[in-house]
C-alpha cells in the first residue's frame, strides 16, 4: 500500500540524508514515540522474566529463552497480519536480506535477554549503550571499504567527533557500573 510507512509521509526535500543535515520533525516524532515504547518493552521484559522465572524453576536459560520465544510469537502473528497489505517480497529477496538479518537480530536479543536476566534491566541497558563505539568503526569500516549504500563517507573530523562521543559514553558507562548502588 503506497504512502503507508512514516518515511513516506515526509516530502522528498526534507528527509534525512546524512550526518550534515538537519533531522526533520516528523523523524523526532517517531523517534519519540520508538523510545517510549522501547521504554515500555523493557518494563514488561522484567515482568515477563518474573513470570518466567516461576514456570521455568530459576533457570536463566529457560525463562530467558521462553521470554524470547513469546515476544516473537507475538510478532510473527502480527507480522503475518500486516504483511500481506504490504506486499510480499519475491522468496529471494527473504533469503539474501531478511533471514540473515533475522538471524542476526534474534542472536542478540537472546544475548540480552539473558544479559538482563544476569544483570538486571538498568545495568543490563546501560552497558548495552556501549556498542556506540563498535558502531562508529564499523561505519567508519564500511565507508572506507565503499560501502557507502550502508554508510555514507564523512570527513576525519566526524569520524573522530562520534569516536570522542562514543568513549565517553563507554567513560560514563564504566562510571555508572564502577559506582554500585550507594
Amino acid at each position: 500500500m503506497a504512502g503507508t510507512s512514516p518515511r513516506a509521509w515526509i516530502p522528498p526535500g526534507r528527509r534525512w540524508r546524512g550526518a550534515a543535515r538537519s533531522i526533520p520533525a516528523a523523524a523526532w516524532a517517531w523517534l519519540l514515540v520508538a523510545c517510549a515504547t522501547f521504554c515500555a518493552s523493557d518494563a514488561y521484559i522484567v515482568l515477563s522474566y518474573e513470570g518466567a522465572r516461576e514456570a521455568c524453576g530459576g533457570s536463566t536459560a529457560g525463562y530467558t529463552l521462553f521470554s524470547l520465544c513469546v515476544i516473537y510469537v507475538v510478532g510473527g502473528i502480527a507480522s503475518a497480519v500486516v504483511l500481506p497489505l504490504q506486499g510480499v517480497p519475491p522468496r529471494a529477496t527473504w533469503a539474501r536480506y531478511a533471514l540473515p538479518h533475522a538471524a542476526c537480530w534474534l542472536t542478540a536479543m537472546a544475548l540480552l535477554f539473558a544479559c538482563f536476566a544476569l544483570c538486571g534491566l538498568v545495568l543490563g541497558n546501560v552497558v548495552q549503550s556501549t556498542r556506540g563505539l563498535l558502531s562508529v568503526g564499523i561505519g567508519w569500516a564500511l565507508a572506507r571499504a565503499g560501502f557507502t549504500r550502508l554508510e555514507e563517507r564523512v570527513s576525519a573530523r566526524t569520524v573522530a567527533r562520534r569516536a570522542l562521543a562514543a568513549v565517553l559514553l563507554v567513560a560514563a558507562v564504566a562510571l555508572y557500573a564502577a559506582g554500585g548502588t550507594r
